[in-house]
């Protein structure tokens, strides 16, 4: 029988899991398949990073992990576009399968580019009842006001006036609808 030795991961290959772990959302089982690493290495990584903080020997390789990443990771998208745009010229429609890596690849940059950063939730609120009413009132006031203006200056010179009929809308096409 013979006895394999561990592989040794160095403080590059554990800034380069800390990368992915964070572009992952956590995802340990995707991490080790894109890492090509044991699910059980990943899960180690991580759970001794959480109990005692990154070593700062693997904190001080991160930054040049992350920047390799974005690097290679942005010529993969730039190649892509440029694939989407060739696609689209010569008339082949499939290049939703081309978008698709390009929005990735984009989402993975962003998330390489800002490991500490939070996802921000945005909320817009409608003003209350009584300051809808006021808003559209003035809205309203506005509008009569310069219908009343143009109504005011309009000056009809010799005409004639005849009353149209009301016409029918037309009947549609398609069923269902």
């Amino acid at each position: 029988m013979a006895i394999t030795k561990r592989r040794q991961y160095s403080d590059r290959d554990k800034a380069l899991v800390l990368t992915e772990l964070e572009i992952n959302g956590g995802n340990i089982k995707r991490t080790a398949r894109n890492l090509n690493m044991p699910i059980s290495t990943v899960r180690y990584y991580k759970q001794q990073w959480e109990q005692g903080g990154v070593p700062s020997t693997v904190a001080e390789a991160l930054p040049a992990v992350v920047g390799e990443f974005v690097a290679d990771a942005e010529r993969i998208r730039d190649k892509l576009l440029l694939a989407l745009e060739v696609a689209v010229d010569e008339g082949k429609i499939k290049p939703s399968e081309i978008v698709t890596a390009i929005g990735v690849l984009t989402d993975k940059i962003r998330a390489a580019r800002g490991l500490d950063a939070k996802k921000v939730e945005h909320s817009i609120s409608l003003p209350d009842a009584e300051e809808m009413r006021v808003l559209f009132a003035g809205v309203i006031g506005e509008v009569v006001g310069e219908a009343q203006t143009r109504t005011d200056e309009l000056v009809v010179l010799d005409g004639e006036w005849e009353p149209a009929l009301p016409k029918a809308l037309p009947q549609s096409t398609t069923e269902g609808n």
